[in-house]
């Protein structure tokens, strides 16, 4: 009797009706039976194992047509080939009722349309990093997906024009905005003007764009009129300007109570900023946000430190505060005594003068502190053993390049490590 193909467990594989199948590890259906590790020889087919199987299989691959399973998908993985061809027949088949869709590092042209059309309900749409995102396929996300709230067009090649007809569409429901990394928003004010009219607008990334002007304008208040539940604010390595306004409109402002997260990093060292409009921008931004937990200004701290008096959170969990040439001193050993009860991660990397702020964290009880970044500071071993006995919940040491250090001692830390560093500076004695 001639071999049957066989699918999982012992199903019949069936190419005009296919279902996807994820393996263990990734791994593509076989070519043929000998390689069929699930393959059932005819002559154990009328077994009531093998019958069982196929009962069972047969049910679950009925069950996986059923779209209401198919709400949410991921398909960057690598488990199945990106063809838009693939994405078609899923479109078609399975995703009508889909909700959240992961295409991230496909290359898309029609595909996009074709999954827009088809998938009316979707809700969030990763598109990071994908191919050949064309307007048309956009205009149909703005069209047909009248549910849209989440959307990361993040290192994309998405125009300005295409992108602000989407969020004019879908404005009124849109949540998230991720459009970080790209190099084609020649009209980034336009977009941006687009952008602050989505009034339950939660988290908003704009970092590390290209081809915009020297500095973007925010007109800052009215922002944040109309994003009052804005929790989380991404804008690193670019610069920015608030338009004029009196401090009597700013006092007046709502600010962004409810923002956790704000984030204005320059790791490019080319976008230096002058002191007067960082701490415009910095106080009008986080005047009156009392529930920030994140700040991460790293590389932004050569203008002024001062700007850290401003924020008025009390309560701060991770600063970042690393690339800076500027050296700590005393006017500045308030901020960590402000915050030394609540932080639980610290970059302080390639600071100078670094044992002046660890010694003033280290000057009180026992601190919460679980993650430090040393790269590069002059941290010494008294200084090192101090924070070490002073932070029990450390699991994470970051002391690479550390000048004072000998070599074998600069190197990351993380979880049990941590004791094999406190045994390490214990044996160099009084060093």
């Amino acid at each position: 009797m001639p071999r049957q193909k066989r699918g999982i467990l012992g199903v019949k594989k069936d190419p005009k009706n296919q279902i996807l199948y994820f393996g263990n590890n990734g791994e593509e259906w076989p070519s043929d039976d000998s390689e069929d590790s699930d393959y059932l020889p005819s002559d154990l087919e009328d077994d009531q194992p093998a019958s069982l199987a196929q009962k069972v299989c047969s049910s679950w691959k009925e069950i996986a047509k059923d779209p209401s399973l198919w709400r949410k998908v991921d398909l960057t993985y690598g488990w199945i080939k990106q063809k838009e061809e693939t994405l078609r027949w899923l479109s078609e088949n399975r995703l009508s009722q889909c909700q959240d869709i992961n295409l991230s590092n496909w290359t898309l042209s029609s595909a996009l349309s074709f999954i827009a059309e088809r998938c009316p309900h979707l809700q969030t749409v990763n598109l990071s990093h994908c191919k050949k995102l064309t307007p048309d396929g956009v205009t149909s996300l703005a069209n047909n997906c009248t549910e849209l709230r989440d959307i990361d067009f993040s290192d994309t090649s998405i125009t300005s024009t295409s992108l602000k007809e989407l969020i004019l569409k879908r404005f009124s429901e849109i949540k998230r905005i991720d459009v970080s990394c790209n190099k084609k928003l020649t009209g980034f004010t336009m977009v941006l003007d687009t952008i602050m009219k989505c009034p339950k607008l939660t988290v908003l990334d704009i970092s590390t764009l290209e081809n915009v002007p020297t500095y973007v304008t925010i007109d800052i208040e009215e922002f944040q009129k109309s994003c009052p539940k804005l929790k989380v604010l991404r804008m690193g390595n670019n610069r920015y300007k608030g338009t004029p306004k009196t401090d009597d409109e700013v006092e007046k402002s709502a600010g962004f109570p409810e923002l956790e997260e704000f984030s204005i990093p320059d790791l490019s060292g080319r976008h230096t900023m002058h002191n007067t409009i960082v701490y415009d921008v910095f106080n009008r931004i986080l005047h009156k946000s009392f529930k920030l937990k994140v700040l991460d200004i790293r590389g932004r701290c050569n203008e002024s430190y001062a700007v850290l008096e401003t924020i008025p959170a009390a309560d701060l969990e991770s600063l970042h505060v690393g690339l800076s040439s500027m050296s700590y001193d005393d006017p500045y050993m308030g901020l960590f005594l402000k915050w030394r009860q609540s932080l639980k991660t610290i970059d302080l990397s390639w600071v100078q003068n670094v044992e002046l702020a660890i010694q003033e964290l280290t000057s009180g009880p026992s601190l919460p502190l679980e993650k430090i970044q040393l790269t590069g500071s002059n941290i010494e071993y008294k200084d090192l053993r101090t924070l070490l006995k002073k932070c029990p919940k450390l699991n994470y040491v970051q002391l690479e390049s550390c000048r004072n250090l000998v070599r074998g001692i600069k190197r990351l830390y993380k979880d049990e490590d941590i004791n094999v560093l406190k045994e390490k500076i214990k044996n160099l004695g009084n060093i």
